[in-house]
Order: structure tokens, then C-alpha cells, then sequence
């Protein structure tokens, strides 16, 4: 009868100790996608290699924490309180399971954002690079016609300072000859009286 009540109590608790491992096993393997997650967002070469030491860290203690799980299952076999803790246990690792897949979502939605961000960012460079080519094209460009304009203002200086120098000459033949008429027609007044 007595044998018949232990199996009953370890018939019970079994379920409840299977579901805490497999619980404990999901938090443990959901907090490491999530410290994977944060690693490729925002920290070093160096700090993955740490999260990596201590995810196996983590691991040897999961080992040690399923050892000690193998001691309580026996434990468990004597007692249903201990089965009604292992049961709430499990729902706190439900709980912190949730907590952590929530994390992790929000971990892979703020990457997606911040890649979308560094997309765009690339994608304005690109633009703004093509503008300031343009810009220096343009540059380039006025600078030429420029220098083009100084060049044909040179040319145009010169004819003026020629036309300036024929224009002098042309007044001072003017001069003379108009010397010479004076002085003839003071002869041909000289002749006349």
C-alpha cells in the first residue's frame, strides 16, 4: 500500500521535474541567442569571445544544475511538497523565458532598424557624393570660362591700346598737315599782297 502511495507521489512529480529542465534548457539557450544578438550589435570582436567563455561557462553549470536536478528528482520521490516547488520553479522559468524571447525581438527589431538607418545614411552619402562631383564639374567649368574671359579681355585691352596709339598717330599727322595748310595759305596771302 505504502509502495503504491511513492510511485503515486513519483508518478506525479516526474512531469513537473521534465518540464522544469526542459524550461531551464529553453531559458538558458534563449538567454544565449540573446547575449548573441546584442554581441553583433554593439560590441567588440574581443567582448564575443568573453560572451563565448561564458556561455560555456554557463554551460558546465547547466551540467552541474542538471546533476543536482538527477539528486532532487530522487529527493521528489519521498516528498510532493518538493514537486509543488519544482512546479512553481517551472513557472518562473516560463515567465523569464517569455522575458527573454521578448528580448530577443526586441534586439533583432532595433538591428533591422539600424540597419535600415545605415542603408539609407549609405544611400544619401552616395547622393550628396554625386552632387559635390557635380559641384567641382561646375567649378571646374566657370574657373575655364573664366580664364577664358580674362584671356579675350586681354585681347580686347590690347586692340583698344592699339587703336589708342593709331588714333594719336592719326592727330598728330592731322596737326602737322593742318601746320603745313596754315603756312601755305600765309604764303599765298604774302603773294597775293
Amino acid at each position: 500500500m505504502k509502495t503504491s502511495r511513492q510511485s503515486k507521489i513519483t508518478g506525479s512529480a516526474t512531469p513537473a521535474i521534465l518540464l522544469t529542465v526542459a524550461l531551464v534548457i529553453v531559458a538558458a539557450l534563449l538567454w544565449t541567442k540573446v547575449r548573441i544578438a546584442n554581441n553583433q550589435t554593439a560590441e567588440t570582436q574581443n567582448q564575443l569571445a568573453q560572451a563565448r567563455a561564458d556561455a560555456a561557462q554557463l554551460s558546465s553549470k547547466l551540467d552541474a544544475a542538471n546533476a543536482k536536478i538527477v539528486m532532487i528528482q530522487k529527493d521528489l520521490d519521498a516528498s510532493k511538497l518538493a514537486g509543488d516547488q519544482f512546479k512553481s520553479m517551472a513557472d518562473e522559468a516560463k515567465t523569464n523565458a517569455t522575458q527573454l524571447q521578448k528580448q530577443l525581438e526586441d534586439s533583432t527589431s532595433n538591428y533591422t532598424t539600424l540597419k535600415s538607418q545605415a542603408d539609407e545614411f549609405s544611400a544619401k552619402s552616395t547622393q550628396l557624393q554625386a552632387q559635390a562631383d557635380e559641384a567641382r564639374a561646375l567649378v571646374a567649368k566657370l574657373q575655364s570660362e573664366r580664364d577664358q574671359a580674362k584671356a579675350d579681355s586681354a585681347v580686347v585691352q590690347k586692340q583698344i591700346e592699339d587703336a589708342k596709339e593709331q588714333v594719336a598717330s592719326m592727330q598728330s599727322k592731322l596737326q602737322t598737315a593742318q601746320s603745313q595748310l596754315a603756312e601755305q595759305q600765309k604764303a599765298v596771302a604774302k603773294k597775293k599782297k
